[in-house]
């Protein structure tokens, strides 16, 4: 295997890659992920894949509520870490016998920005199939062998104003050999998920690559990969430690914010108890939960969760309420559902958020 000369973040030839595999020797998510959040700040011409390995660890989608989707207790007691990425999509869980992925892309089309993951799903597919694993993409986020679900994928974009600012992240993970058994300990997926998945539990719907075939390795993922991504092209991967993360000129900023607990816990359990009602539903883009505090007729505030892959929806709920405080009336929640909808750039964001407002109105006509 060619681990090549020691480069550091700045160097030219880092620089001048069209493409550019990094394949980290780090094991802690903390690093992992703050590592990835700076490569999609300063992401040039370049399309990145990132490779990693995490030790036992829970990784939150950027909206969810952890007391909802973790066993905090259970996960404290089997030394798990939690961490909440950066990037939208549901909670999972992984260890060193799940291979994780990030694609760093350019976004061509700022009005369908999550059409460009249809280049990194296929590369998926074909680095699999390299390896005799025949899979298939499923809905919007998922790949299958068979009926078994071995794979997830979260997205974050950015639409700044400027072309160069347009880019898409997109990682996911490749379930290889991790311990299911762990799996069900630490994670509390809500029922409504699991009904909409004809499903009892997370192990009854996930599969480790390694029980349907079971000569293929984490290695053996990796390097199919990065292989399939570097096709036809002069470079070799870059294997990254700590040191080389270091060399990032923004890795520190993200480090500290991933590793912070006010960041990774989100709201306290005694927060959350002042809120006075809790609606909750599975919508065909997501979960979401909807913690409101009326007061005298008026909607004054939102705690909003899910597992969304859309960027910025519970911002905009809780930014539109502070910012109007509705009357807490069917009425007046479609009249707010209108005016803030139609100064929403992104037709997927506008979307979702007329469809929650939508189902809080019809929650409270059923009441009126």
């Amino acid at each position: 295997m060619y681990f090549g000369p020691v480069e550091t973040y700045g160097s030219n030839q880092y620089c001048r890659m069209s493409r550019k595999c990094i394949i980290s020797t780090v094991q802690s998510p903390f690093a992992n992920l703050a590592f990835e959040a700076a490569l999609y700040r300063t992401l040039r011409d370049e399309k990145t894949l990132f490779l990693y390995k995490n030790a036992a660890s829970v990784i939150l989608g950027l909206n969810q509520n952890l007391w909802a989707e973790v066993k905090v207790e259970a996960a404290r007691s089997l030394g798990v870490n939690v961490v909440r990425r950066f990037s939208g999509g549901g909670c999972v869980y992984q260890d060193l016998g799940n291979v994780c992925f990030s694609f760093i892309n350019r976004v061509e089309n700022p009005t369908l920005p999550l059409d460009t993951r249809g280049e990194n799903f296929e590369l998926i597919l074909k680095a699999l199939k390299g390896l005799g694993i025949e899979a298939n993409q499923e809905g919007r986020n998922d790949i299958s062998v068979g009926t078994r679900k071995v794979s997830g994928s979260a997205f974050q974009f950015d639409l700044g104003g400027a072309r160069a600012e347009r880019k898409l992240l997109h990682h996911g993970t490749l379930l290889v050999n991790t311990d299911c058994e762990a799996m069900g300990k630490v994670l509390n997926p809500h029922v409504l998920k699991l009904e909409s998945k004809g499903v009892k539990s997370v192990q009854a719907r996930v599969a480790n690559i390694a029980e349907l075939f079971p000569s293929v390795t984490t290695q053996q993922i990796v390097d199919s990969f990065s292989k399939t991504f570097l096709k036809g092209l002069q470079n070799s991967p870059i294997f990254a430690d700590e040191a080389y993360f270091r060399t990032h000129p923004d890795f520190e900023e993200f480090f500290a914010k991933i590793s912070d607990e006010k960041y990774i816990f989100n709201a306290s359990r005694d927060y959350l108890n002042e809120f006075s009602r809790k609606l909750t539903k599975k919508f065909a883009w997501g979960l979401v939960e909807a913690n409101l505090d009326v007061r005298e007729g008026k909607l004054v505030r939102v705690k909003f969760f899910g597992d969304m892959l859309t960027f910025g929806l519970p911002e905009l709920i809780e930014r539109e309420v502070e910012l109007r405080k509705p009357f807490y009336s069917s009425n007046a929640l479609r009249r707010f559902k209108a005016e803030v909808a139609e100064g929403v750039e992104s037709q997927e964001l506008r979307e979702q958020f007329a469809n929650v407002l939508d189902w809080m109105a019809d929650e409270e006509e059923s009441c009126e």
